[in-house]
């Protein structure tokens, strides 16, 4: 905060106040011996107005609460006034009770409505956007050329912040883009410049993924890239490879490809597996070697180890292949040895 502001205007306080009386006896009293009506005095003022009022200072200040006393601080900042010189100035304007009410100093902050760096982006952003008309502000990347200072714009304006020119490519993504503010003496300008790139939010893995591993919710992060190095297959959605193996062992915060993931193998080649058969109500089953991998919901190819027989049949489970049906196939399981169990 400023130190006592009102040193910084100087010749500007001065000539808008009249002149300073004395202390009035009893004036710093506490305000439970002066009345329940009697003016107090606030620790802290917030105004919008570049004049600060008794009104401002005080509470109970009648009709002199419309006096002026000081000029405010800029839009935006803050200072310190003496207690005791604000109960001088009020007694001076009219309010004859006026005291310090036990303060040394009283805090006078000037509203102000702020955009830092991270708002303009937004700002900036959504103009964009509406001027394409093809993408959409969240998309959208911004990076300053130079980190813009904040812009403090006066709240009492309807229109306090207005963007007069946008200019961008998006084939380099520079921009450069003319603003209006609200200050207290009308409007003034400030132009920005930087890159405004296109982003996409792709999918990336939070830890190593060995191959064969399935893919769970929390190994999965989401991570934006520039559009122009999102790879064809990327994976956009975390839901497209939950559940899914990998197919070579993956490093964390790359993006992803669709081609790198399969459902996972619940049968390997040269597997021991069982052979069900269910028709009817009746639950036949055998043992059987798998000629070939699958995963679930594939169809292999299946030796039944007491035919000899190949069969196929499809991948319920791990080790576990389901043979569907004609009376063909139901005929030559039946002819199995006695062994074969029918449940």
């Amino acid at each position: 905060m400023r130190p006592l502001f009102l040193a910084l205007l100087g010749a500007a306080l001065a000539g808008l106040m009249p002149g300073a009386a004395s202390l009035a006896a009893g004036s710093s009293q506490p305000v439970w011996q002066r009345g329940s009506e009697a003016p107090v005095l606030r620790p802290e003022v917030v105004t919008s107005s570049d004049i600060v009022t008794i009104g401002d200072f005080y509470l109970n200040a009648g009709a002199a609460g419309f006096e002026p006393l000081f000029r405010s601080p800029d839009l935006g900042t803050s200072g310190n006034v003496s207690a005791a010189l604000v109960a001088e100035r009020a007694r001076a304007a009219g309010l004859k009770s006026a005291g310090t009410d036990g303060l040394a100093e009283v805090i006078v902050r000037r509203d102000s409505i702020s955009f830092d760096a991270q708002r303009l982006s937004g700002i900036i952003a959504e103009r964009l956007a509406r001027q394409e008309g093809q993408i959409s502000a969240d998309d959208l990347e911004i990076v300053f050329s130079r980190t813009p200072q904040i812009i403090h714009a006066d709240p009492r304006s309807a229109d306090p912040l207005r963007i007069e020119q946008a200019l961008w490519s998006r084939a380099d993504g520079r921009f450069d883009i003319v603003m209006s503010y609200a200050s207290e003496n009308g409007y003034r300008r400030v132009s920005l410049t930087g890159v405004a790139r296109e982003m996409t939010a792709v999918v990336a893995l939070a830890s190593p993924l060995d191959k064969g591993a399935i893919v769970r919710e929390q190994d999965l992060i989401t991570m934006r890239l520039p559009r122009e190095r999102v790879q064809g297959r990327a994976v956009t959605d975390p839901q497209e490879i939950i559940g899914l193996a990998a197919r070579i062992q993956q490093r964390p915060g790359r993006q992803l490809s669709k081609a790198d993931f399969e459902r996972p193998m619940l049968i390997q080649r040269g597997d021991k597996v069982t052979l069900i058969y269910e028709i009817s109500g009746m639950k036949l089953t055998t043992q059987g070697q798998a000629a070939t991998a699958g995963a679930h919901g594939d169809m292999i190819d299946v030796i039944n180890l007491q035919s000899r027989r190949t069969v196929r049949g499809t991948v319920s489970a791990r080790g576990e292949v389901r043979l569907g049906g004609t009376p063909r196939i139901l005929a030559a399981n039946t002819s199995l040895p006695a062994q074969e169990s029918a449940q």
